[in-house]
């Protein structure tokens, strides 16, 4: 049996403490307000949550967060979503390395826009960390009512071990290895229950409800796969099985304060009204703000902001969301073919996601597809043959079917004849976009959807850099990473600094979010991308980091098993990045050197800012410190 440290004495905290403590668990549990805890210590009970179920002779309460974490086998953290933060640094100091950190808080932070595991992982990134979620009352589970749920890590054996301590003939605990769509089925359900209980406050039946239900499940889904989760997730238990309890039940605060509202009640007042944390009221601010950075359409959310934040009422809601433009149910689909190099897959990927996020699914058969896009390169020559010989393709199905939407963008996009071209022979084409505003895309999207307008919108120059897009991943166990923009080489023969840019360093603490967020959803190889990673200077906190810098911090990423970065310009392949193929274990032991040229003469013509001696001496120099294998082949 284990040794349990409860934080957070509320209705769930205090159900799963009675039940790991009636399995044989020793279980402490700890809350901030000293008074509740003290009636607990006094009454063995949770009057104010749970009246009438007494605490077994395993189950205590303690004074102090120090006390209740001492020697504890596993923390339990049951405390309202926006304060989790505070209470998993509060007991930072007396969590060890070998703690089971379970957490069943479900929410997004408002200020942050965290779930609750990246706030975990930030404060402790060696956290061995596991969510427990599902359709779970905590007025039934105190009373051993028939209740299952999952236990998610991206550990395997963390979620094993989770499932051995809860599970019971009463309690059963499935495993799963989706963190964010376990975490976002959780904490957005909460939403649609409020939306639900404000359809029963107002009079309306079943139907309403059942809409509410199925709509709101189609939105988490969109936000969920734009943020990286497995869309299967939402139909299992963190997912339509907690949104049908949470939805249909009067346990559930959400739905409480719901009807309250719907009823006339102003919407803070109903909140202080239901007695305890109502999730969805904070939770939709959260995923509000989560909605517009990832532009994935949210209608629900939208709507229950506007009326929590007071801009329109329960009757204006309603009429937002029955007379909104009409729609096919079934999901409208997207077919993307990507020419060029492997910046312009990371760049297919990002438009992928915002596709997803809009409610659009991949299709391999342009044929089907709603919207086609072609990412398109201005290097190869065949590129060029390809994009124009698909471009007179798509025409046919633009006849067949005039609200079918071509795009195209990339690197030819960034060259005015090529536009041009576009615009005076082929005509069936409605958006053209460049490689600096892809952010723009699901803008420029619903301009023409809705508008019926032909769109040309490239920049001439590159803006800031926009980080957390959305993304849907290629692989699942590897992943592409931007580390850098543009190039500022202006090798003779090459268009690239004219079509991406000037040289764009991303700071490193970007990258290491973005890589640690890839890991814990089972990334396990990253290959970094840059038109010269080699040139990559990024302004962190601790002043500027090379390359070199950034392989040694990524090094040290736990669960991160290798490193690849493409592709290396000779003149920047630094001895310090060199030492990192010696130091760094993670770094595949192979550099791409495209050598370009054996003639000197020809070098300098190409700009290239090296001679044949220097690449000898690289060579060289790569062998001795760390016996990478030397090829003398010229590319």
């Amino acid at each position: 049996m284990k040794k349990i440290g409860v934080i957070g004495a509320g209705s769930w905290g205090t159900a799963l403490a009675i039940t790991l403590s009636n399995k044989g668990h020793q279980v402490v549990i700890w809350d901030l307000d000293q008074k509740h805890l003290a009636a607990l210590t006094n009454d063995r009970e949770n009057k104010r949550y749970l009246p009438g179920v007494g605490f077994g002779e395993n189950l205590n309460t303690v004074p102090t967060v120090e006390e209740a974490l001492k020697d504890a086998d596993v923390a339990l953290f049951s405390v309202p979503a926006q304060h989790f933060r505070s209470a998993f640094t509060g007991a930072l100091p007396y969590l060890s390395d070998s703690t089971l950190i379970v957490n069943v808080a479900k929410g997004i932070e408002q200020k942050s826009l965290q779930r609750m595991s990246e706030i975990a992982f930030d404060i402790k990134p060696d956290a061995k960390y596991v969510v427990l979620s599902g359709p779970s009352h905590a007025e039934e589970v105190c009373k051993a009512m028939p209740t299952t749920v999952c236990v998610v890590s991206r550990d395997k054996k963390l979620a094993e071990e989770a499932q051995d301590i809860f599970m019971t003939e009463r309690f059963r605990v499935y495993t799963g290895d989706d963190i964010i769509g376990t975490e976002l089925g959780g904490s957005l359900k909460n939403i649609i229950a409020l939306g639900a209980g404000i359809s029963d406050g107002m009079g309306f039946g079943d139907n309403a409800k059942a809409a509410l239900m199925t709509r709101g499940l189609a939105e988490i889904t969109r936000l969920g796969v734009a943020l990286g989760a497995d869309p299967m997730t939402f139909l299992g238990l963190t997912g339509v099985g907690d949104l049908i309890v949470t939805c249909t039940s009067m346990h559930s605060r959400n739905r409480r304060c719901g009807i309250m509202i719907g009823e006339g009640t102003d919407p803070k007042e109903a909140t202080e009204k239901v007695g305890m944390v109502v999730e969805g009221y904070f939770t939709t601010e959260a995923a509000y703000g989560l909605a517009q950075k990832t532009g994935v359409e949210m209608p629900i959310t939208e709507a229950m902001y506007d009326l929590i934040n007071g801009n329109i009422g329960a009757r204006e809601a309603e009429e937002m969301l029955m007379g909104r433009d009409r729609k096919h149910e079934e999901d409208k689909k997207f077919h993307i073919q990507t020419m060029g190099c492997q910046m312009n897959e990371r760049d297919s990927e990002t438009l992928a996601g915002m596709l997803t996020g809009l409610g659009y699914s991949k299709t391999e058969n342009r044929q089907e597809a709603d919207v086609a896009i072609i990412n398109t390169c201005s290097v190869r020559d065949n590129a060029d043959k390809r994009f124009f010989g698909t471009l007179g393709q798509l025409k046919k199905i633009k006849e067949q079917r005039p609200d079918f939407v071509v795009c195209v963008c990339g690197c030819m996009m960034q060259q005015q004849h090529i536009i041009d071209r576009i615009k005076a022979k082929y005509p069936w084409v409605d958006i053209i976009f460049g490689t600096h505003n892809i952010h723009e895309f699901p803008q420029l999207l619903k301009s023409v959807t809705e508008e019926k307008q032909k769109i040309v919108d490239v920049w001439d120059e590159a803006g800031d850099i926009i980080e957390g897009m959305p993304s849907k991943r290629l692989y699942k166990f590897k992943a592409f990473v931007n580390i850098m923009y543009g190039c500022n080489n202006f090798c003779t023969y090459c268009i690239v600094p004219y079509t991406r840019g000037r040289e764009r360093s991303r700071h490193p603490e970007d990258i290491m979010a973005e890589v640690a967020d890839l890991v814990s959803d089972g990334v396990r190889e990253i290959t970094l991308l840059g038109q010269n990673v080699n040139s990559y200077k990024g302004m962190g906190e601790n002043g500027q980091a090379d390359f070199a810098d950034l392989i040694y911090m990524l090094q040290e990423v736990d669960g991160l098993e290798r490193i690849r970065f493409m592709t290396s310009h000779p003149k920047d392949l630094s001895d310090k990045l060199i030492q990192a193929y010696r130091d760094c274990s993670k770094l595949c032991r192979n550099i791409h050197l495209p050598v370009q040229s054996g003639s000197d003469d020809v070098l300098k013509r190409m700009n290239r800012h090296y001679d044949r001696k220097n690449i000898w001496n690289l060579w060289k120099n790569c062998a001795e410190q760390c016996r990478i294998y030397r090829s003398r082949r010229i590319s």
